[in-house]
């Protein structure tokens, strides 16, 4: 087969070398792939390029080459204005026939070539001279920048030109597998990514965050797709085109040499005075392929050509591509109103059809070319015989996203990234600062496996047995197999058995073997059992990510990592195990299953210095067993470093004791898990602090992730599965409220083949209403909705919709009213002349409005066949019979609510309407005794939005629907910005639990009342760390009348009214026996390590000083843990002085350490030591 490779000869961007290191890197490879497989292979440059491949070492990989000169080539003509005039296929007078000789001059005598590989050149002349060939352009694929794998795409044109895709049906196990991918790629990501504070930051003074990264300019690959606008025209189009509560993050682009030169810094002043929303992060331009990195965090994507369009897709973010290029392919929208439309609602827009057919047939990753040039050559033989767009599979039906696995470049990222100097001094909820010291310390790394590397989502490993117990009683056929118990009886047979060999460990198939003979059941039963309990390790089994960390950590420092492990499963399906969950890298992997020696005992790391004949000194081994991790290490000098067990250190914390610990015996298993991995992830680095007595520790996102996230993810699982049973085809979530219950539902949808699909409906109390009125009963219906205090310009521009100019002053003034006349409900009989005489007007903009909210209505297909239902927060029904009564009672909708009041009741006599109550269903509004009731306004702020309230559906001067939306009131920033961080503890919580249990989530039961228990217990009686969340929270009730209502008053003004009397009064109670304490001069300011409790400390209780009361947030954001020099020192001395039960009291309860001492000069240095610690 020939084959012919062609590099743009004309000098680019000003740089004669523009091309090589697109040689360097992508076309050698290839072309000795191929010449390796028997090809025969040319090569077509310019001399430039040449003359640095030759002094570089390139040109004998390259085997045949003929080099054109620049200006020869384009005869001077300038390259971009000509590369866009090839790009339209437009050509000078004779220029094709100049080209094609010199193009001919260089070719070996007779070769003719099969296929034509250009790289990211348009070249649409290249048919016309080398007319049998297929003509395949080469650009960076579906992925290109590491940590990923390099992808080459292949297509027939570019940009506009690109071939149509033929989407062929994708099997599930290949929607199964891209989804795999995607949480293996979201999982490493969230590691690494030093992104995470800025975006939060970003996040809490914006609705909503667009991307819009930046590409190379005066590049034709931009300009044929924007036409003669600059990038930085495009960014002021995209900045006038979204809303001003939208950030537009922008990123710039460099690569090697090459910079946009759009931000500039004068061009930065100017946008950032004159467009509030444009957000450029100057840290992000120190970080590599930092777009790559926010793609996941954002809510949308804004792309001329970027690869990052690809990622978009990926990660099933909304994308809008300017102008046509091959990156439209995976466009979610092609108007700006439909693209916004879907980042207002978060929608997840999947286009994985789209990707695994793209990926299967024209990106193929280089490695493969590399590796395996005989199968590359194969491909290309079978597309240069296909027509134009057609293209063979490279994979030949077999798993595609493995090689995509197999073929990652995590190291290399991680040695960009610079790692570990990123993480050094960085101590989070999932990064121990400890241990990372450490790490830096020893040339090799050990790490245990289980509870230090990777988790099971529950509280003890036994209790995996008895969540098979039910599949396990079916293989077996025993009904009443205690499966638990049998077991573990089964691993000490097997275990007695293997001590009386001789050995000190035993492996699961004699485990199953004893409990075939147990149970008197055939090995072929036994196996099928053994079987379901390895896939049930396999499925449940994810990483702890302080572990995680530190792995990577190792990786990116160059160290030698080892694994030990005492288990009794196989090593092969233990590295399988490893691999799914990202750790790969390591060099050796001992397992007592194999070696037939336990770490319990010391063995095992006799047996790893016996194989490994180093010191043991240079070893620090990494492990959650004190007695085998650390003990047992340690008396063999090998240096052992402690990560607790999180689930130790979570069954100790008040946020585990005060709500859970007194029937924790009592929690079905399933609850116990979900107990387990909020235990897992609080504590993941059990060395950091947490306030005593808190549930919370005054945070949040922790806040969101234990209490908000379990009765969200219950309510949501609960309503898909009520809608599935009830042959429910679409369900529309009602703003604002319902906005976190679709994010939740889509997360947990994609889990059930058969869930009904969601809809974010736009809707309010104000819409609606007033759409509904259609005569003189329906105004006075309207009127006699209560009302606070207001004035009558605000009560008929807010309720009733008209604007001032259409109010006569002569009908006001014939009542004896004025627009600022001051009423409230008990004025309603008095203003019904006056809103008798104003009927004409405000039935005609009634009129209006429902026009319009119907063709909305239409638009997003409530109206349409089916059978729908609203999903809502509660209470009554009222929205659900709205929308019925604007569908002229002909379209009977259903209603799924987080609890009901008895006023729903006659919505279900009159007209037959389901509703349904998670929580509790037909309530007594005023009944204390439901925990629910009791703090209504505090539970509608969990689940509150940060938008505004949806006023109406209006035209615009396209005559195009668009929503219109209360203006923000500025009091509401603080809710927020606490709301935003509920929502994301909330969200991140379903998302692990959707995560880890997978499919097995469908069997897991929420029982309702546990699920709302944290948030009772906090709400009932709170911390004042705690309460102070809320400090400062209002939230808007214009339609009430009453403006804004406080949840909690802010800093200073803690006697002012509010919602939260118990709060309140938690705040005050502290403030009154521990009055603030005057502020210290800043030189003399405590030390951060003052303001919080190691878990493990049994300290005495102490005051809680106000500013300690303002919100911390521990999340996985950095928290200050930076020890005094004098604090480091005295932890040295107390190591080196003390025996491992001393520094363990030491490290628990470091007063009673040294109040113990006999000696005087230990306890002045403890002194010292509870100074610096904040511990008095």
């Amino acid at each position: 087969m020939n084959i012919i490779f062609f590099l743009e000869p004309a000098i680019e961007l000003g740089n004669p070398v523009f091309r090589y290191p697109t040689l360097r890197s992508s076309i050698v490879s290839q072309v000795v792939a191929l010449k390796g497989a028997g090809a025969n292979v040319h090569c077509i440059m310019s001399t430039a390029v040449a003359e640095h491949a030759l002094r570089d070492g390139h040109m004998k990989a390259l085997g045949t080459v003929s080099v054109i000169d620049p200006i020869q080539w384009t005869e001077g003509e300038n390259t971009f204005e000509r590369s866009l005039r090839h790009q339209e296929g437009t050509f000078r007078e004779g220029e094709v026939d100049r080209l094609t000789g010199l193009i001919k001059e260089g070719l070996p005598e007779g070769f003719e070539p099969d296929v034509v590989l250009v790289w990211e050149s348009p070249m649409p002349y290249l048919q016309s001279i080398f007319e049998k060939a297929r003509i395949l352009y080469q650009m960076p694929g579906f992925f290109s920048r590491s940590p990923y794998p390099e992808l080459i795409s292949f297509d027939d044109g570019l940009l506009q030109n690109s071939a149509p895709l033929k989407l062929d049906a994708c099997a599930p196990e290949d929607h199964d597998a891209i989804q795999e991918l995607r949480e293996y790629e979201r999982r490493f990501l969230n590691s690494v990514a030093p992104t995470k504070v800025a975006l939060s930051e970003v996040k809490k003074r914006f609705q909503r965050v667009i991307l819009l990264p930046l590409q190379i300019d005066n590049y034709f690959m931009i300009s044929s797709v924007i036409g003669r606008k600059s990038q930085f025209d495009v960014l002021i189009e995209v900045l006038e085109k979204i809303p001003s509560d939208y950030a537009l993050l922008v990123t710039n682009y460099w690569s090697g040499q090459t910079r946009s030169a759009v931000l500039t810094r004068q061009n930065i002043e100017y946008l950032r005075s004159r467009y509030p929303n444009f957000v450029y992060v100057e840290l992000f331009d120190n970080i590599p392929s930092v777009s790559q990195l926010i793609v996941p965090d954002v809510d949308g994507v804004v792309s001329i050509s970027s690869s990052l369009g690809y990622q978009a897709a990926f990660w099933q973010k909304p994308l809008l591509t300017l102008g046509q290029s091959h990156i439209s392919k995976f466009a979610s929208a092609s108007k700006w109103q439909d693209f916004l439309a879907q980042i207002s609602s978060r929608e997840q827009v999947s286009r994985d059809s789209t990707i695994i057919t793209t990926i299967k047939t024209r990106h193929v990753p280089i490695q493969l070319i590399a590796a395996e040039g005989a199968k590359y050559l194969d491909w290309l033989q079978k597309a240069s015989t296909l027509p134009s767009g057609s293209y063979p599979e490279w994979n030949n039906g077999t798993d595609f996203v493995e090689p995509l696995k197999k073929f990652r470049r995590e190291e290399e990222y991680l040695k960009q990234l610079g790692y570990s100097k990123r993480v050094n001094n960085e101590s989070t909820i999932d990064h121990c600062v400890e241990l990372s010291h450490q790490i830096a310390k020893y040339p090799v790394v050990s790490f245990d496996i289980f509870d230090t590397l990777l988790y099971r989502p529950l509280k003890s490993p036994s209790d995996m047995f008895a969540m098979m117990e039910e599949e396990v009683r079916a293989i077996c056929n025993i009904p009443s197999l205690n499966f638990k118990n049998a077991r573990r009886a089964a691993e000490k047979a097997a275990f007695e058995a293997a001590i009386a060999r001789g050995e000190g460990e035993t492996h699961i198939d004699h485990i199953y073997h004893a409990f075939s003979q147990q149970l008197e059941l055939s090995f072929e039963t036994a196996n099928k059992v053994k079987a379901l309990e390895m896939q049930t390790e396999m499925d449940i089994l994810y990483p702890r990510l302080s572990g995680f960390k530190a792995f990577n950590e190792a990786k990116s420092l160059g160290r030698r990592i080892i694994l030990i492990s005492d288990m009794y499963l196989p090593k092969s399906f233990l590295e399988s195990v490893l691999q799914k969950n990202g750790y790969t890298g390591y060099d050796k992997f001992y397992v007592s299953s194999e070696a037939k020696v336990k770490k319990h005992n010391g063995r095992l790391f006799d047996y790893v210095l016996k194989d490994l004949n180093i010191p043991a000194k240079t070893i620090l081994h990494i492990g959650d067993n004190l007695a085998a991790d650390v003990i047992k290490a340690k008396d063999r000098s090998i240096k052992p470093f402690h990560l607790v067990k999180a689930s130790e250190a979570f069954s100790e914390c008040d946020s585990y004791l005060i709500p859970w610990k007194r029937d924790e015996d009592r929690h079905a298993l399933d609850w116990q898990m979900m107990l387990a991995i909020i235990g897992n992830r609080f504590h993941d680095n059990p060395y950091l602090p947490h306030r005593r007595g808190t549930l919370f520790c005054g945070d949040p996102w922790r806040l969101g992730f234990a209490g908000h996230g379990p009765l969200l993810l219950g309510y949501v699982k609960w309503v898909l599965e009520k809608a599935i049973r009830d042959k429910v085809d679409r369900l529309y979530f009602l703003s604002r409220d319902g906005l976190i219950m679709k994010e939740a539902y889509d997360r947990i949808a994609k889990l059930y083949p058969d869930a009904p699909k969601s809809i974010y409906l736009l809707c309010s109390r104000r819409a609606v209403n007033l759409a509904k009125v259609k005569d003189v009963a329906g105004v006075m219906d309207l009127l006699h909705v209560d009302f606070s205090r207001t004035t009558i310009r605000h009560l008929l521009t807010t309720r009733f919709g008209l604007h001032i100019t259409e109010i006569p002053e002569a009908i006001l003034a014939g009542h004896n009213l004025t627009l600022d006349t001051v009423v409230n409900n008990r004025h309603q009989e008095m203003l019904k002349p006056f809103f008798i005489e104003m009927l004409p007007i405000i039935l005609a903009a009634a009129e209006k409005e429902r026009t319009n909210y119907l063709s909305y209505l239409t638009q997003v297909g409530l109206l349409d066949d089916g059978n729908v239902s609203i999903v809502d927060i509660g209470y009554a029904g009222t929205m659900q019979e709205s929308l019925y009564q604007l569908a002229d009672k002909k379209k009977l909708i259903g209603g799924y609510y987080l609890i009901t009041f008895r006023q729903a009741l006659r919505r279900v006599d009159m007209y037959g309407m389901p509703i349904r109550g998670y929580l509790g269903e037909f309530i007594d509004r005023h009944d204390t005794f439901h925990p629910f009731c009791k703090h209504v306004p505090l539970y509608e702020t969990l689940f509150s939005s940060k938008d505004t309230s949806f006023i109406r559906m209006d035209r615009d001067w396209n005559n195009d629907l668009t929503p219109v939306f209360m203006e923000r009131f500025p009091a509401e920033a603080r809710r927020e910005e606490v709301v935003h961080m509920i929502h994301s503890g909330a969200l991140d919580f379903i998302e692990e639990v959707c995560a880890i249990l997978g499919h097995r989530l469908r069997a897991i039961d929420i029982e309702p009342n546990k699920s709302i228990r944290l948030l009772d217990r906090f709400f009932n009686s709170p911390h004042p760390v705690d309460a102070q969340m809320f400090s400062g929270v209002v939230f808007e009730d214009a339609y009430g009348g009453a403006g804004l209502k406080t949840i909690l008053p802010p800093k200073g003004k803690i006697d002012d009214n509010c919602v939260w009397k118990v709060g309140m009064a938690a705040i005050k109670g502290h403030l009154e026996k521990h009055p603030p304490a005057k502020q210290a001069p800043a030189a003399k300011a405590a030390s951060p390590a003052k303001n919080v409790v190691p878990v493990a400390a049994k300290t005495e209780k102490r005051p809680v000083e106000e500013a300690e009361m303002q919100v911390q947030p521990l999340k996985h954001l950095q928290v200050a843990h930076k020890p005094k020099l004098e604090h480091k020192v005295i932890q040295w001395l107390v190591r080196r002085t003390s025996n491992d039960r001393k520094f363990k009291k030491f490290q628990e309860t470091p007063s009673k350490f040294f109040a113990d001492s006999k000696s005087t000069h230990v306890r002045a240095l403890g002194r010292l030591y509870m100074y610096r610690a904040g511990i008095k």
